[in-house]
C-alpha cells in the first residue's frame, strides 16, 4: 500500500474457505449476512443469535490488528474451495418482486428522469420556434413616416421593420405590406443626390 493503514476488514462469506494471516483476526467475528442477490452486506442486528451450521448467508469480519506504515503490505491467505453460491439475479422478474429486491428500480428511476428532461426540452424549443404572435393593437398602431421624410428616415424605418420581423414581432402578411409602403416611398428617393 502507498499509504498507511489504519483500519481494515476482510469480510468471508459462511463457507469452507479459511481464512489466514498475521495481521488480521484469524478468528474473526459473525457480523453481516449477504443479501438476497448477493450484492451486499447488511450488519447484523445488536445481540442477534446466529447459526452458523445453518445459516449460509452469514459473512464473518476479520479486522486488521495493527496499522501498517506507508509502502507496507496487507497479506493474507483463503484456503479452500467455495462450495455455496447465491443467485445474483433472480430466474423471473415476479421472483424479484416477491423478495423485494429493488436493485433493477434505479435504472428506471434515471429513464424516467431522463425522458422526463427530453420532454421539457422539446416543449421549450418547440414554443419558442413559433413566431410571437403580437397583439393586433399593436400591429394596426403602425404609421409610415410623414410624407416629407427623407432618405434617411426611409431607411432607418425599414432597417426597424426587418429587425421586428427577425425577432418575429411582426407576422408576414404585416412585414410584406408595411415594406411595400416604405420601399414605394424610397425608391424616388435613391437617384436624388444627398
Amino acid at each position: 500500500m502507498g499509504y498507511p493503514v489504519l483500519d481494515a476488514t476482510v469480510l468471508i462469506p459462511n463457507d469452507t474457505v479459511e481464512f489466514s494471516s498475521e495481521q488480521f483476526d484469524p478468528v474473526g467475528e459473525w457480523r453481516g449476512r449477504v443479501s438476497q442477490g448477493g450484492v451486499r452486506v447488511t450488519e447484523l442486528e445488536a445481540g442477534e443469535q446466529v447459526e452458523p451450521d445453518s445459516d449460509f448467508s452469514l459473512v464473518k469480519a476479520h479486522d486488521l490488528t495493527a496499522p501498517t506504515g506507508a509502502d507496507g503490505h496487507l497479506m493474507f491467505e483463503l484456503v479452500g474451495r467455495p462450495t455455496r453460491t447465491l443467485n445474483v439475479m433472480p430466474p423471473t422478474p415476479s421472483a424479484a418482486a416477491s423478495t423485494g429486491d429493488d436493485t433493477n428500480t434505479l435504472p428506471m428511476i434515471l429513464g424516467a428522469a431522463g425522458l422526463a428532461v427530453m420532454a421539457l426540452a422539446v416543449g421549450l424549443w418547440w414554443r419558442q420556434r413559433g413566431t410571437v404572435q403580437v397583439p393586433a393593437a399593436s400591429l394596426g398602431a403602425w404609421t409610415p413616416p410623414d410624407p416629407s421624410a427623407g432618405k434617411e428616415v426611409l431607411l432607418r424605418a425599414i432597417a426597424t421593420l426587418d429587425d421586428a420581423y427577425e425577432a418575429g414581432h411582426v407576422d408576414d402578411a404585416v412585414y410584406e405590406e408595411r415594406r411595400a409602403i416604405l420601399t414605394e416611398r424610397l425608391l424616388p428617393l435613391l437617384d436624388q443626390d444627398d
